[in-house]
């Protein structure tokens, strides 16, 4: 579709003018807004009329931005003329069908796509929050844009601050005015001659039999009791009470977790935050060991805590940790009071319907609660998964074959114990957005992807195919930026305007690998984002047709691997600065310094794949630590520390643990030689731990290298020597070379 400029320059500098006559930043009856992680005042809004009909009002008015451009809230937009909004929450975009029209805008995108063609726009899509109630905050977009994308003429009403939309009329067909000269053989009501250059394009393969012939798959018999009493007990006043435990109950269709007091409970208090239940018991003490206790085989929860929450007021606090974001739960109390009985209802699946309209598949599913989904792909062929977790099912197995854009096949069945598995085939690459549709009915939509020439796919690996499109591109000059701290890694292709070629947006995939990728492009190039579920590495291959972007397991990649790990950090500083510290500095900090200025130096190797459990200031876990190490499959794991004692306690020692084969106390004699002789201190050995989380829990030979006491006044002060941190890593890293080659002289490389 061609997109018309209607809006004026004229327009737009009259919006620009009127600016100071809404914008102030003084009045308190003002309305403060929030967008772009800036603070408006606004005190003026203008009135939206569309085909004579005001837009509809919501919780947000429309707005003119500093720039001079008006956006308006997309629902209530959309809502007045007739459409459909989805929010994709993991992307951040919008998706509009109105009429025969998709458009897709992104957040601070300034690139929107309407029917699959990218239109620069001059304002971006934004969340704005109302600062009277920060968590109502609403999805606007650029008007200017909607109304050129939609085909709407615009007028600008100063006086009644007024923007007048009225939609364009086609005048393709459009005659002389003399009607005389009309020559009746040219005007016939032939649908042939009819002139439809302007109409919008229709969504590409719609409508199929799908439109005509709905699939659904319903069992709306013994449904079952759910769990919708009170989620909290009115407070009554009773003397103080003991709580003595709790139990947890599993039956059929949920499970019923108790908690039990000496006597009569006053009352109690229920809130659901940051994916925990918190129940508040009152007047209630609490009289029972157990702090934490893991819960591995609950269906709902994964922990169970408790604590004496107040002393005054008198409070006992229970949390338990769920494993989804919602769960549906009823309290009631036993008739003395003395025990509370928390029941949790399994969703009872009964209802799923594949089905299509004008803006392509789509599937309903209902059941006696909202179900709250979990979404991936699997290939060959490709399949979009939806599970349902904590669920019962209405369907032991159903199965129709089915002719949708998308969807050639649809099955559903009890997948396990806990949760309900509805299965679409597809014969296309598509993605998709999930809406509400009431309380107890979720969407899921088929949309078309607005990338191409890209696709996932899962062979013996799994792997980024991208299509040689355009002539030139080299793969040695893709740029890989391994963000593995964080799973994800970003591919650079140090080329313009691949974005016209690739398309850009999400591939959604969620398999036991890849969770998914982004695509987007910058000022450096075109970028292939991957975000995976465990630490990968990346190899870049091509053949005539192909590039492939190779996602393995690292040992696959790497010929060695080394993990080093700056002890401490974050919240916990180790041997703090104070008194008693001659380096005057925490010991996490030195630690950092060294393992920094060692990864460095390991990257001139370029056989050896080193990986940081830290690479600033924060604190991971012992045991995240160890699995890091165990994840990526290291070959040498060395934790980088300083010591700490009597002020008569100065020099250099490893510690280590070795099962028995010796090779662990070779890799500690060898790094205790190559470090305390560069640096200079005094030679205090090895020490023998088998009390050391990190030594006992990797799987590799492992050693912690004390480099120095910092309560020595001999060893403290040169802590702060950049020349001493530098022999340091220089003395560690010698002593890594050496290790590895004594590793591969033995065989025992990876």
């Amino acid at each position: 579709m061609k997109l018309k400029r209607i809006i004026s320059t004229v327009l737009i500098f009259s919006f620009v003018f009127n600016l100071l006559s809404f914008v102030s930043l003084a009045e308190e009856d003002e309305l403060k807004i929030k967008y772009d992680e800036q603070i408006y005042s606004y005190s003026k809004f203008p009135a939206i009329h569309i085909d004579g009909q005001p837009m509809k009002e919501g919780a947000m008015p429309p707005i003119i931005t500093p720039a001079g451009r008006t956006i308006v809230p997309v629902r209530e937009f959309f809502e007045t003329i007739g459409g459909d909004v989805q929010w994709n929450g993991e992307t951040k975009e919008v998706y509009i069908l109105s009429g025969n029209n998709f458009i897709v805008l992104k957040i601070d995108d300034y690139i929107a796509y309407v029917n699959g063609m990218a239109v620069e726009m001059d304002e971006t899509a934004k969340l704005v929050a109302n600062m009277n109630d920060p968590s109502n905050t609403k999805t606007m977009v650029p008007l200017r844009f909607i109304l050129e994308a939609l085909d709407y003429g615009v007028v600008w009403d100063h006086d009644s601050y007024t923007i007048l939309a009225t939609k364009n009329q086609d005048n393709s067909d459009e005659t002389t005015d003399n009607q005389d000269n009309t020559n009746e053989e040219d005007n016939t009501n032939n649908e042939d001659n009819t002139n439809d250059d302007n109409d919008p394009e229709p969504i590409e393969g719609l409508p199929t039999p799908l439109a005509k012939n709905p699939i659904a798959f319903t069992n709306a018999e013994d449904i079952p009791d759910v769990a919708d009493g009170e989620k909290e007990i009115p407070y009554k006043k009773y003397d103080d009470t003991d709580i003595t435990g709790f139990a947890f109950i599993e039956e059929q269709g949920g499970f019923k977790f108790i908690v039990s007091a000496s006597s009569a409970i006053s009352g109690i208090e229920t809130t659901i935050w940051n994916n925990k239940l918190i129940i508040d018991i009152a007047n209630a003490n609490k009289e029972f060991d157990e702090e934490t206790v893991l819960l591995e085989d609950n269906p709902y929860f994964e922990a169970v805590r408790s604590s004496q929450y107040s002393k005054d007021p008198l409070a006992t606090r229970i949390v338990l940790d769920m494993k989804y974001d919602d769960i549906n739960y009823s309290l009631k109390l036993t008739d003395d009071r003395t025990d509370m009985i928390l029941t949790v209802s399994r969703n009872y699946i009964y209802d799923i319907e594949l089905a299509q309209d004008q803006f392509g598949d789509y599937v309903d599913i209902t059941g006696t609660e909202l179900p709250v989904l979990d979404i991936f792909w699997l290939a060959n062929p490709t399949r979009l998964v939806i599970d349902v977790p904590y669920s019962d099912s209405a369907f032991l197995y159903e199965e129709s074959d089915a002719e949708g854009q998308y969807v050639k096949n649809v099955r559903t069945s009890k997948f396990n114990d806990d949760t309900t598995r509805i299965v679409l085939e597809l014969n296309g690459n598509a993605e998709f957005s999930v809406s509400e549709l009431d309380d107890d009915t979720v969407r899921v939509r088929l949309v078309p992807p607005t990338y191409k020439n890209i696709n996932y796919q899962y062979t013996s690996n799994p792997t980024i195919v991208i299509s040689k499109q355009v002539p030139g591109i080299d793969i040695d000059a893709f740029i890989i930026n391994d963000d593995y701290l964080n799973k994800r890694a970003v591919i650079t292709i140090p080329s313009t305007n691949l974005e016209a070629v690739y398309g850009y947006g999400t591939i959604n995939i969620n398999d036991d690998d890849v969770k998914q990728v982004n695509l987007s492009s910058d000022q450096t190039g075109y970028q292939v984002e991957i975000i995976t579920k465990a630490i990968k590495g990346y190899t870049i291959t091509e053949d005539d047709n192909s590039i492939y972007i190779n996602i393995l397991d690292p040992q696959s990649v790497y010929e060695k691997i080394v993990v080093v790990d700056a002890g401490h950090g974050g919240s916990d500083p180790g041997k703090p600065a104070g008194e008693g510290n001659y380096a005057e500095m925490n010991e996490k900090e030195a630690n950092l310094d060294i393992s920094l200025k060692l990864e460095t130096l390991l990257t001139y190797h370029k056989d050896i794949k080193v990986y940081m459990t830290r690479v600033e200031d924060t604190y991971p876990t012992l045991q995240e630590r160890c699995e890091l190490a165990n994840e990526v499959g290291a070959d040498l794991f060395i934790s980088v520390h300083n010591n700490a004692f009597f002020s008569s306690y100065n020099g250099t020692e490893t510690l280590y643990y070795d099962t028995g084969s010796g090779i662990t106390k070779a890799f500690a004699t060898i790094m205790q030689e190559t470090t305390y002789s560069q640096v200079g201190t005094d030679n205090r050995g090895l020490r023998y731990r088998d009390d050391l989380y990190v030594l006992k829990h990797t799987k590799m030979p492992a050693v912690i290298v004390e480099v120095a006491y910092m309560t020595s006044p001999i060893d403290g002060p040169r802590l702060k020597e950049e020349s001493f941190i530098d022999n340091a890593a220089v003395g560690i890293y010698n002593g890594i070379i050496e290790s590895l080659e004594m590793l591969e002289s033995k065989g025992l490389l990876n």
